[in-house]
């Protein structure tokens, strides 16, 4: 669900301009761009040069119909040549992660979500090609939603380390061994990577 979210706050800037900043100062966002590659040319600027190189890139290739986004780690203030296009074009500034979800899930499904930050992420990463009755168990039944361990538990059992590699990344696999130690009554032992 959070993929929509996010689609359809670029597709606002992109109604009328081709160019938009998605801002992600913690860099906990950066997986959305997994869910828009191949829709825009995507472009990283996380330093000054970078910045000039992406201006470069997308003034060379005007006259376009071509939609690009941008993506710095940088705040808002700190940015030199691509500020413009926060200015003139717009930008999607997600600053905290979780905050723009609980805006996200309070704005479309009337619903206040209480969870920690790192649980919160990884249902977000979780919540990717979902719809809202995702958002809506995970609000009324809590942090047990995220994963669902009745259709994963037993592909997970069948081989453990090729079923989470290929599925989630590290922080998420680390939400879902605790997930899946808490069914199973035992005590969750760390894992190093």
């Amino acid at each position: 669900m959070i993929d929509k979210w996010f689609k359809n706050d670029l597709q606002s800037i992109y109604a009328n301009h081709s160019v938009a900043v998605f801002i992600d100062e913690s860099g906990d966002a950066e997986f959305l761009l997994k869910t828009v590659k191949g829709e825009f040319t995507i472009h990283q600027a996380n330093s000054e040069v970078e910045e000039l190189h992406v201006k470069y890139l997308i003034e060379k290739a005007q006259p376009t119909h071509e939609k690009f986004l941008v993506y710095t780690r940088s705040k808002k203030d700190e940015l030199k040549f691509i500020r413009e296009y926060c200015e003139t074009c717009g930008c999607l500034e997600i600053r905290y992660l979780q905050n723009y979800i609980k805006d996200k899930v309070h704005q479309t499904l009337n619903l206040n979500i209480n969870l920690p930050k790192e649980e919160l992420l990884a249902a977000a990463k979780v919540s990717v090609g979902k719809d809202s009755t995702y958002w809506m168990d995970l609000s009324h039944k809590g942090a047990t939603e995220i994963f669902d361990l009745n259709k994963e538990l037993l592909p997970f059992v069948h081989d453990p380390d090729t079923y989470s590699k290929e599925k989630y990344d590290a922080q998420l696999r680390e939400t879902f061994y605790r997930k899946v130690n808490d069914l199973l009554g035992q005590l969750f032992p760390v894992v190093e990577n």
